[in-house]
């Protein structure tokens, strides 16, 4: 078994607010802010047993870059607007905005995979089928 010193940290800020301006509508506006960094050292890997070796061919497993395409450090931000309207008792008007952004200072496994992604929705509910 490989041995290795990890380190992560994570910091997250959150804040949201709902208010409803009229008994029949409500709003809310959530946000999140995430930075999160992670690595660990080079795997020390143990020599494997002669024995272990002469029963496989190709047993040349090289761990020592294993440490720099995991390390992490990111940071994600999520922020959504959501609106809701109560035309009846049972008639309901939903929408919302979402905009996510994902900040990749490090690459992972397959690179840099920065990007922003816009979600809007709306949909009607009926309540009470």
């Amino acid at each position: 078994m490989g041995v290795t010193d990890y380190a992560n940290q994570s910091n997250v800020a959150a804040l949201g607010v709902t208010f409803q301006p009229k008994p029949a509508f409500t709003l809310s506006l959530q946000g999140s802010m995430i930075m999160s960094t992670a690595e660990f050292d080079p795997v020390i890997m143990p020599d494997a047993p002669e024995e272990v070796l002469e029963a496989i061919e190709a047993a040349d497993y090289d761990y020592s870059m294993i440490n720099e395409y995991s390390n992490l450090d990111y940071e994600q931000l999520d922020l959504s607007l959501n609106g809701s309207y109560q035309f009846s008792p049972r008639l309901r008007l939903d929408a919302g905005i979402t905009y996510l952004d994902l900040t990749d200072n490090a690459g992972y496994v397959y690179g840099v995979e920065s990007g922003s992604l816009w979600i809007v929705r709306a949909g009607i509910e009926i309540l009470g089928l």
